[in-house]
């Protein structure tokens, strides 16, 4: 996910993923996604403390997963315009995607925190990109 896409999904109020493959498979975050429940909480980072451009975000989970066919890109502004369709990655293809909703806030970042979030595996949680789901 690129910084862009971070942010949106930030002021937009969810966390969204790409959870199927091109013909139906079911990748390992949509069996992930299960076990989050309303009130965990997940944090989303990008960029590096050293350089000056690092922004976490902390936030607290509102809803479960779903599909995101079951709703409108129009609903998250800020992602549609991140992560179109039409680009190269993709974006959130219908029945490709699942999402939430979170509560997110931006917070410093400590750089405890950021080894953390980018080493999650050295911590005791699953490698899983730029969000740590569960604290």
């Amino acid at each position: 996910m690129s910084k862009s896409i971070v942010n949106a999904c930030a002021s937009d109020g969810i966390h969204i993923a790409n959870a199927f493959g091109k013909n139906g498979e079911v990748w390992n975050c949509f069996g992930e996604s299960r076990a989050v429940r309303v009130g965990d909480v997940a944090h989303m980072y990008h960029g590096d403390m050293d350089k000056g451009n690092s922004k976490h975000f902390v936030g607290e989970i509102l809803s479960a997963y779903e599909k995101f066919s079951d709703v409108t890109i129009e609903e998250f502004p800020e992602v549609k315009k991140a992560w179109p369709s039409d680009s190269n990655h993709g974006g959130p293809r219908r029945g490709r995607a699942i999402f939430c909703r979170v509560s997110w806030k931006e917070v410093a970042m400590t750089p405890g925190e950021e080894y953390r979030l980018k080493w999650p595996g050295k911590n005791g949680f699953k490698v899983q990109g730029t969000i740590l789901r569960i604290r």
